[in-house]
C-alpha cells in the first residue's frame, strides 16, 4: 500500500498516540475483535502494544483478517512474530536450509537428477 504523508500521519493509536504505520504495527483485525469487541471503526487505529493490552492477551495469526504493508514502512519485529515470523524462527529456517541434506548435489549446483535418456516415441531401438 502506498499512502500520503497526510494519510499516515492521521494513523494514530487511540490509546498512547503513536504513528502506527511509522511504528510498523499497521495490521487489519477480524471483525470480531475490531468492531465487536473494541467497538472501533475502519478509520480508528491501535498499535500492537495497546491491541494486546485491550485483548489481555497477544495476537495470534488467527486474530488478522490480512497483512499489509506499506511502502517505505518495514514490519515492526513485534507485528512480525505475530503472524508467525519472529526472528529466532526465522534463524531456525535459515539453519536447517544450511545443513547438508540427503541429496548430492551436482556439479552445476542443482540437486535434481539428471532426466533418464529415453527413446524418442516412435524412433527404432537398437541402430
Amino acid at each position: 500500500m502506498q499512502f500520503s504523508r497526510r494519510e499516515i500521519a492521521r494513523h494514530k493509536c487511540l490509546d498512547c498516540g503513536i504513528n502506527v504505520i511509522e511504528a510498523g504495527d499497521y495490521c487489519l483485525l477480524s471483525a470480531k475483535l475490531w468492531k465487536d469487541q473494541f467497538g472501533l471503526g475502519w478509520n480508528d487505529n491501535l498499535c500492537i502494544a495497546c491491541i494486546e493490552a485491550r485483548l489481555g492477551r497477544k495476537l495470534s495469526l488467527l486474530d488478522f483478517i490480512s497483512f499489509p504493508s506499506v511502502k517505505g514502512f518495514p514490519t515492526s519485529d513485534t507485528l512480525l512474530d505475530r503472524y508467525g515470523f519472529s526472528e529466532k524462527k526465522a534463524r531456525r529456517r535459515v539453519a536447517k536450509r544450511s545443513r547438508p541434506g540427503p541429496q548430492k548435489t551436482l556439479a552445476s549446483g542443482c540437486s535434481a537428477p539428471p532426466p533418464t535418456k529415453r527413446p524418442l516415441h516412435g524412433a527404432r531401438r537398437g541402430n
